[in-house]
């Protein structure tokens, strides 16, 4: 592992900004109750697409939201105050990454130079695992929404 990677690695601040960003975002937009846990095992079943977000600053890379389609269900229904089968099927993605931006948005506000990121780029769906960075992730939350497992990534680049 690279020192950059291990660094935020360690990194209480970054660590804890995340989680409270995922876990203010889920209550706020969702309304669910988030808490960390443990995988059972380190496969959890959780398929694509996935979203993705860029962070820029002293630390860059992407934050990526690995949600299994129960919980994009939840969050788009909570959001849109309706069915998921009476939404249409392009705003059920822009509702899940807006969702990831204001994830994003969160973890940034009032960061310095020193403490990390920045910026954020634009969200993107990521419909294919071969197109996540390559290396291991230098963050890997494993979540819970009321019972509903799921991970919040951040890859760092150099």
């Amino acid at each position: 592992m690279t020192d950059i990677r291990q660094t935020v690695k360690e990194s209480i601040s970054i660590r804890e900004r995340i989680i409270d960003a995922v876990r203010t975002t889920f209550a706020d937009m969702a309304f669910l109750d988030v808490s960390m846990t443990e995988p059972e095992s380190e496969e959890t079943g959780i398929v694509g697409p996935w979203f993705s977000i860029n962070v820029l600053g002293n630390i860059n890379g992407s934050l990526v939201l690995v949600l299994p389609l129960e919980l994009k269900k939840q969050i788009t229904e909570s959001m849109f105050s309706c069915s998921w089968d009476d939404i249409p099927s392009n705003f059920k993605d822009d509702c899940l990454l807006e969702f990831l931006n204001v994830i994003g948005g969160r973890c940034v506000h009032g960061t310095s130079q020193k403490d990390g990121f920045l910026k954020l780029t634009i969200p993107t769906v990521v419909f294919d695992e071969d197109d996540l960075p390559d290396f291991p992730p230098a963050l890997d939350l494993v979540m819970d929404a009321q019972e509903i497992m799921f991970r919040v990534l951040l890859y760092v680049s150099e």
